[in-house]
């Protein structure tokens, strides 16, 4: 049986939360060759918790601290400014959708690395403070 646990509770529409899966899952996996497929999203009153997979997340740690050097890190800075250089020609609705689920490995990996500094090495840890 798997084992979840806990991770955050917020305020979010159900298309919040589709970006937010296929980002960390599909897009994610495209970044580090993994993804988080086993999240569960449990909704209140709009009130949304994330639960995740333990070993899950272990794996996703293994892999982060082999995959995160200097290069990969610039590459995904680069690709983060990128897409948000881009938030002023979209227009539709897919195209807003699109935008979000590139975002999230990036969102992901600085979140983890404001959260845990000793995953990064200093040169990380500058960029994600500022």
């Amino acid at each position: 049986m798997k084992k979840y646990k806990e991770d955050v509770t917020r305020e979010y529409s159900l298309f919040s939360i589709k970006s937010w899966y296929i980002g960390e899952s599909e897009e994610l996996k495209k970044w580090i060759g993994f993804g988080f497929f086993n999240h569960v999203f449990v909704s209140r009153k709009g009130i949304v918790t994330l639960y995740y997979d333990i070993e899950e997340g272990e794996k996703f740690w293994k892999i982060l601290e082999k995959n995160l050097t200097e290069e990969f890190f610039d590459n995904l800075c680069d690709s983060f400014y990128s897409l948000f250089e881009q938030k002023e020609t979209i227009r539709t609705d897919e195209e807003i959708f699109k935008l979000f689920v590139k975002s999230w490995p990036a969102l992901t990996i600085f979140d983890e690395l404001s959260k845990y500094p000793e995953l990064g090495n200093e040169y990380d840890k500058k960029i994600v403070k500022n």
